[in-house]
This record gives structure tokens, sequence and C-alpha cells, in this order.
């Protein structure tokens, strides 16, 4: 027991602080507390009033009413002034007293101790010991219910944090996203467990735990963007997610889990900067996230499915280096690449990432050797990868990204095979890549990669048709194009430029492959004259303005094949505008304004205008622009010596001469 202090003064300030200390004051506002009353009052008397007046300030005035009435008749406050003197109310006491008996025992035992101080220390000392047990007794069952409260809040929010990840494991483990209406359905999971968490508590001990779970739910929110064709709203995510990652990554360093994390965000960054034609912004991301991931596996992060990660990571930067332009560099590291993962044991080669990183690879290599036009060789590769992509359908049949791979396989095969001049086998190769994409599309309807490849496709088989002479499925085809486009929405940048060009397009197979049907010539015309409307109504696109006076042209050729003569030679009068030395290859510029003239000609001659001075200006034109032709380079004499529309020319002596001057 602590010796007691012979000042009287000195035992009050202990009392007192006592006192304030079991009401929840701490330490340090004791002290201020009684050097405030110091200061004020100079003797115990007036100690005690400082005291008194002082509880009240400090919001404890019911207990300085009880402490005034239990020592009212006390000498120690004989000399209190008038002034500070509290009304006595017992009745207002005794009935406190029954609301608050214990707070009201703990100031009656302190106003007791004030009052015999000088004359009982150990007695008093006893009362206190006796009240500061009872006081500590409640505040360990109160620190023990919140303690235990607490405890129990940490272990329902750990237990709710374990639900929402193993929930989300799940679901990514169903493969969502590879089956039909399945995106809509994970990303709205996603939202609902933002919410769920957002009514979480917070807790100290889990907030790293938190933030983890909330960094899984962001990467899965701009993963889903990024499908959906929303590149700009999946970088805005992966911003927000780095942050928080490197936020973990400070409180936690050794955290092998989000370091890699980490490296493959970046690497998903800088992929998403690839697909807006952004490649160039992408060296740095993959500088930082590399060697993260490499780190992450020496450290030994997930064995197999870690390695299959980091080579899709590196295919991705080696196509950023082949779509650069470094096709001997990316070739080289495709092709080692190649062997690192060939080496590996089936089960790791056999997983889905490996065998995609190692068809992308081969991709590279079948490029690079088209490049160089060793076709034989670009085959093959391309086949090794068909035959990857193939296996990871047999194991997940709607695997999206492998089928979509798979298609664009056939795709490049089939241009293969239109540049070794087998048109049949390039035609078989687009059906199917086609058919592929077009299921795709229908799908997986907010995927716009694949709605964006079915019309390409669309595009590439008109042309295939068209260039092979197959004049109706080209017709069939090109609608088709034309369709797709004009169904597109609205809200994509590149709708309205691809319409035009679908249109002209379809123009221009009109003139070659219905130059006799009326109702089709009516429709050419139409298209042709849209197409024009939607370049001159869209100043802001860049414009090739050589499809805008090819669109002018072919409405010219189909007005004349129509009798349209005055529209048909207006027409052609603003072509030779547009293309007057502001052409390339003038030389066949002037070959097709040839063609023109020889249909406005035939136009003037069906019309019976004969050889009258409109239809001679038009044989004369045809002559004009067949010289300046051959003056700039123009060389195909079998071109000349057996197109239609110039047999009633050929036995004239000014074409004979034409033609000699190309022997």
């Amino acid at each position: 027991m602590p010796v007691p202090d012979s000042n009287p003064e000195t035992s009050l300030d202990r009392l007192v602080c006592q006192y304030l200390e079991a009401h929840g004051r701490s330490v340090d506002e004791a002290r201020r507390f009684l050097e405030d009353h110091r200061r004020e009052a100079s003797d115990q008397g007036r100690a005690l009033e400082s005291i008194l007046q002082k509880l009240s300030e400090v919001g404890l005035p019911r207990e300085m009413e009880v402490l005034r009435g239990s020592i009212a008749g006390g000498s120690s406050i004989e000399r209190r002034s008038a002034r500070v003197r509290a009304p006595g109310s017992l009745e207002q006491a005794r009935r406190w007293f029954r609301a608050h008996p214990a707070r009201a025992t703990a100031a009656v035992t302190l106003g007791i101790a004030l009052v015999v101080a000088p004359a009982s220390y150990g007695a008093l000392q006893q009362a206190r010991a006796r009240e500061t047990g009872r006081l500590n007794v409640e505040l360990k069952r109160s620190l023990a219910a919140a303690a235990a409260a607490e405890e129990e809040a940490t272990v329902a929010a750990e237990k709710a944090l374990e639900a929402i990840e193993s929930q989300l494991r799940r679901v990514a483990k169903l493969g969502l996203e590879d089956t039909p209406g399945g995106i809509e359905i994970r990303r709205q999971l996603v939202e609902d467990a933002f919410q769920l968490i957002e009514e979480i508590p917070t807790v100290p001990r889990l907030v790293h735990a938190r933030s983890v779970v909330e960094c899984s739910l962001l990467r899965t929110r701009g993963d889903l963007l990024r499908t959906m064709g929303d590149e700009t709203g999946a970088l805005e995510v992966y911003r927000r997610l780095e942050k928080r990652l490197r936020e973990n990554l400070l409180a936690r360093p050794d955290d092998v889990g989000t370091r890699a994390e980490l490296g493959t965000l970046l690497a998903q960054r800088a992929a998403t900067l690839s697909d807006l034609g952004r490649a160039t912004e992408t060296a740095a991301l993959y500088d930082e996230g590399l060697p993260l991931i490499e780190g992450a596996l020496r450290e030994g992060w997930r064995p197999g499915i870690g390695d299959a990660t980091h080579a899709m990571v590196r295919v991705h930067r080696i196509l950023d280096a082949f779509d650069a332009g470094q096709i001997v560099e990316a070739e080289a590291q495709a092709h080692g690449l190649i062997a690192e993962i060939e080496a590996w044991p089936d089960e790791v080669r056999s997983l889905p990432n490996a065998r995609m990183a190692l068809a992308e690879s081969y991709r590279v290599t079948a490029q690079a050797a088209a490049s160089r036009r060793a076709f034989e060789q670009a085959i093959q590769a391309e086949e090794r990868g068909a035959e990857l992509l193939e296996a990871v359908l047999k194991v997940r049949p709607r695997h999206r990204r492998a089928t979509y791979r798979l298609a664009e396989t056939w795709r490049r095969q089939a241009l293969d095979w239109m540049q070794r001049g087998d048109s049949r086998t390039a035609s078989a190769l687009l059906e199917r890549c086609s058919a592929s994409y077009r299921e795709l599309s229908e799908l997986y309807p907010e995927w716009r990669e694949a709605t964006l490849a079915a019309g390409n496709i669309l595009a590439l088989r008109a042309q295939l048709a068209s260039t092979s002479g197959d004049g109706e499925k080209a017709l069939e085809l090109t609608a088709q194009v034309v369709e797709n486009w004009r169904t597109r929405p609205e809200s994509d940048p590149l709708r309205l430029a691809g319409l035009a060009m679908a249109l002209g397009n379809a123009a221009n197979n009109v003139t070659l492959f219905a130059p006799e049907d009326e109702e089709r010539l009516r429709e050419g015309v139409a298209m042709a004259t849209e197409a024009m409307a939607i370049f001159d109504d869209s100043p802001s696109q860049e414009i090739d303005r050589t499809a805008y006076w090819m669109f002018c042209y072919n409405r010219s050729v189909l007005r004349s094949k129509l009798g349209e003569v005055d529209g048909a030679r207006s027409d052609l009068e603003e072509v030779m505008r547009l293309t007057e030395g502001n052409a390339a290859n003038q030389a066949m510029v002037q070959r097709y304004l040839a063609d023109a003239w020889c249909e406005l000609y035939a136009g003037y001659r069906s019309k019976g205008a004969g050889e009258t001075d409109t239809a001679a200006f038009a044989k004369e034109q045809i002559y004009v622009h067949l010289e300046r032709a051959v003056a700039r380079g123009y060389a195909d004499k079998n071109d000349l010596s057996t197109h239609e529309g110039l047999a009633a020319m050929r036995t004239e002596a000014r074409f004979q001469a034409l033609l000699a001057g190309l022997e």
C-alpha cells in the first residue's frame, strides 16, 4: 500500500484524480484539471469549491450536486463563499441516488474522502481501494464484452469475405464468359459482390483481406469491359486496380501473389493499349510487369499455371513487336518460346493458356514466313497452330478466344491460298471462318471483336467471289456486308465509313455482274448515291477521297447503262475534276476514265444519238484518256485488244496506232 501523503491537499488531489479516472477521464486530463484548481484556489476550502465548479464544467453536474449534498456540513467547506454555495436539495440527491446507485456511491465515497482526508487517510485508502476494485471489475467486464463483440464482428466479416471469394472462384471455374449470355451474368455477379462488400463493416484485422477481394473484383470488371469492346472503360478500371495493388504491395512487400497480380495487370493494360492501336505505349508496362511475374515464379507462385500465364504475356509482347515491324526479332523470340513450351511436362503444356501461347507463337512464325513469301512454311506453321487451338476446344468446347483464334487461322490460310491462286481452297476456308465468326457474334452479341470480325470476313468472301468471277455470290455477299454495317450500333465510330465502303463495293459489283438488270442497276445508283452522301455529310471523318471518286465513277457507269446520259456525264466530269493531278497511279485512273466514257458513248448511242456531237465527244474522250494512260505507263495490250467496250473502235487507224505503241 502506498505511504499516505501528509499533505491534505496532495491526498485530495490523488482522490480527485482517481475519481475522474473512474468516470472515463484520462490521467492527463485529471492532471490538467487539478493544476487548474490549484491556480484558482490557495486553501483547501477554496480548492474544494473550485473542484466542485470544475466537475460541473467538465460534464459531471449530477456528481457535483451529490458531492455538495454529502459534504454540506463538513468543516472543510465552512469557508466557502456564498457566491459558489450550491442549493442543497436532499430530495433531489435521494432521487438521483435511487436512479444511479453505482455512480452515486462512487460520488459519496469521494465526498467523504474529501472531508475526512486530513484525519483518516487509511480509512479513505480502504474505501478508495474497494471502489476502485469494483470499478476495475466493471471495466474489465466491459472491455471483455467489447473485445468479444469485436471478435464476433471480425469473425463474421471474415466469413463474409471468404464466402464472396469462394463464390467468385466457383463462378470463374464455370467459364460463364464462354457461355451464351454468361458475360452479362458474370458482370452482374461482380457488381452484386461489390455491393455485398460495401455492407460488410470495416474491421482493422481484415483490411488487407478485404482489399484482396476488391482487387479481384476490379480485375474481373476490367476484363469483362474489355471483352465487351469497351477498352477505354477497361483501362480506367485497370488504372484504379493498379493503384490498389501498389498500395497493398507497400503494406506487404513480401506478398508474392500481389507482385504477380500487379505484373499480370500491367501486361493486361499493355494488351488493351495494343487493341486500341497504341502499341508504342506498351514497352514500359512489359518492362515492369514481366520481371514481377518472373520473380514470383522463382518464389514458387502457382507452378504450371503461372508458367502458362507468363508465356501468354511474353507472346503478347512478341505480337506487339511484330505489329511494330520488328519481324525478324519477333520471329526469333517466337521460335525461342515455342522451344521452351514444347519442352514443358505434358501436364503443363496441355493447359489451355500454354496451348494458346504456343498457337500464338506459331502464328507469328507463320506470318513472318508469309512476309518472305515462304508460303509452304507459313501454311505448316498455321496448321500446327490450328491443331493446338482445336486441342483447347476439345477440352473447353466453348472457349471463346480459342474459337476466335482458330477462325483467324483459317482466314490467314485462305489469304495464303488466294496468293497462290487457289480460289477454291481459299473460298472453303473463308466459309468455315465466316460460320465461326457468325456463331460467335450471335452467341456473344456484346463481344464487339467477334461482331467486327464477322463483318470483315463477309467482305473478304465477297471480294474473293468477285475476283473469281462468281457474280451471283459476289452480289449476295456484298448485300450482306451492307446490311452488317447498317445494323451496327450508331455509337460505333467505324459504322458510317464502313457502310459507305460497303455500299460502294456493292454498287461496283452491280456494274460488273448485273449490267442488264434494270432493277439492280437502279439499286446500284441508290447505293453509290448513299455512299457519297455519307462522306459529304461527315467532313470530320478520315475519308478516303479515292473511294469517294470511285463511288462517283460507279454511279456514272450505272447511269450510262440505264440511259441517264446527262446524269452520267455530270458524274464523269466530277470524277475528272477530283482526279486531276490528285490521284495516285494516274495510268490506271486514265484507264478507268476511258471505260466510263465508253459506257457513256454506248449510252448516247442507245438513245439514238448515233454519231451526233454528243456521241462524237464521248468517243473523242475515250481516245484522249487511253492515250494519257499509255503515256503514263499503262501497257496491258491484251486488255485493250479484248475489252468489250472498245470493240467498235478496234478497226480504226487511231486505235491500231495506239496498240502498235505498246509493242
